[in-house]
């Protein structure tokens, strides 16, 4: 009789870490995706402000001050 329980303690625990092994890898996936799509995030987001830099060069090198006296030679309320 202890041999039926030995093997049903054994198959309860066997499941038990079957589950538990499961629950901890897909746990680790989830992590290990969030981990690569925040990177990818990262890497999208400075090369769109790359481009914009490359696109736009004149006005990020000239300062506000530079715009204001160029829009006040160029036009006027009137206009």
């Amino acid at each position: 009789m202890w041999r039926v329980y030995f093997v049903g303690a054994a198959v309860v625990v066997g499941a038990l870490l079957y589950w538990g092994g499961r629950e901890i890898g897909d746990a680790r996936c989830r992590a290990d995706m969030v981990a690569a799509d925040g990177r990818r995030v990262l890497q999208d987001v400075t090369q769109i402000i790359k481009v914009k830099e490359d696109v736009n060069a004149e006005t990020v090198r000239t300062g506000v001050a530079d715009i204001r006296r160029v829009l006040r030679e160029n036009y006027t309320i009137a206009e």
